[in-house]
């Protein structure tokens, strides 16, 4: 389904969690959980992206108070999640595992996931593992971690280097001009560099090339703030990173070809912007040709961001439909 150009949507009120706890895993980590909105209403777990980049009060806002009890948790070594920033024992079978604790820690049957770009990674693969405990599932930018689609992030003649020129000039300019070939592995030994200084450049490139790239057109302010964090620059690019090396601990292919059994009775809503360069909108395509009950809504107008004004729009639309 193509979806009509849409003028952004207010976010609901601002509210805070009624509850907070760590959940504490085996293998040495402590997982931030919250959860807000009407308790005892429908569940509705969001997954945010990266990986490695926690969760916003903002992303709260996207889910109808009156109707959902709303959980967000930092996966590991992100955001509020400790320790900070950690590749030990991370990996996706460990995230769905997490989320399978949180399920049961609070007694839910059935929850309804939500999440965009590798948090739509993260949904797919858990309603794979668990297709029995998914009622629906609103998803954007959706991703894979093939190697064709890291290409096309990361490599010199793929789409991003094609569209943003001077933003991946930038990137690569900091990799060794012999490892430029594989930015991923090149960074991932930047980010282990002796020198403080190079390892902080680099873990600052590293967000700042995807930030630059996630909208169309990114407010230097906006730009700004997204990087003034230094504990969510390095806990990003790393887990980021580490996951990319290792195509997100899944296989896509897999995935899709699975999904006529495994999602064939969740109710999926996607939302791909057309000029995504993050996570190219053929991936969405792909899985919505495949799941039985999916239907894609293409925002015509828009790049990779839920802060892109019609995707946050017919995200929010979409939330409501499942």
């Amino acid at each position: 389904m193509i979806g009509a150009h849409l003028a952004g949507r207010r976010l609901y009120p601002a509210l805070g969690p009624f509850e907070t706890l760590e959940l504490t895993t085996s293998d040495g980590h402590s997982i931030y959980v919250e959860r807000c909105g009407r308790m005892g209403g429908e569940p509705i777990v969001f997954l945010h992206g990266g990986p490695g980049s926690g969760c916003t009060p903002d992303q709260r806002r996207l889910f109808d108070p009156e109707r959902f009890e709303i959980i967000l948790f930092d996966q590991r070594g992100a955001g509020r999640s400790r320790p900070h920033g950690s590749l030990e024992a991370n990996d996706t079978p460990r995230l769905i595992a997490d989320m399978e604790a949180i399920r049961t820690r609070f007694g839910y049957e059935t929850w309804r996931l939500a999440g965009g770009s590798w948090g739509a990674t993260l949904a797919l693969a858990y309603a794979d593992a668990h297709p029995e405990r998914v009622r629906g599932m609103a998803i954007y930018g959706v991703f894979l971690c093939r190697p064709f689609e890291l290409q096309g992030f990361f490599a010199p003649d793929g789409p991003a280097a094609s569209l943003f020129p001077e933003a991946y000039a930038e990137f690569a300019a900091l990799a060794p001009t012999a490892e430029r070939g594989d930015l991923i592995t090149a960074y991932a030994r930047l980010f282990e560099h002796p020198d403080q200084a190079t390892r902080e450049a680099a873990l600052l490139a590293w967000t700042r090339y995807e930030k630059r790239l996630s909208r169309l057109h990114t407010p230097a302010a906006e730009l700004a703030s997204a990087l003034a964090d230094p504990d969510y620059v390095y806990a990003h690019s790393r887990i980021e990173n580490w996951y990319f090396r290792n195509n997100g601990f899944i296989e896509g292919d897999a995935l899709i070809a699975r999904a006529p059994s495994k999602l064939a009775h969740i109710p999926l809503e996607i939302v791909s912007g057309r000029y995504d360069v993050v996570t190219p909108p053929i991936t969405a395509w792909q899985v919505a040709q495949a799941a039985p009950r999916a239907r894609l809504t293409i925002a015509p107008r828009s790049g990779h961001s839920v802060k892109e004004p019609e995707v946050e729009a017919l995200f929010m639309e979409a939330i409501t439909r499942i």
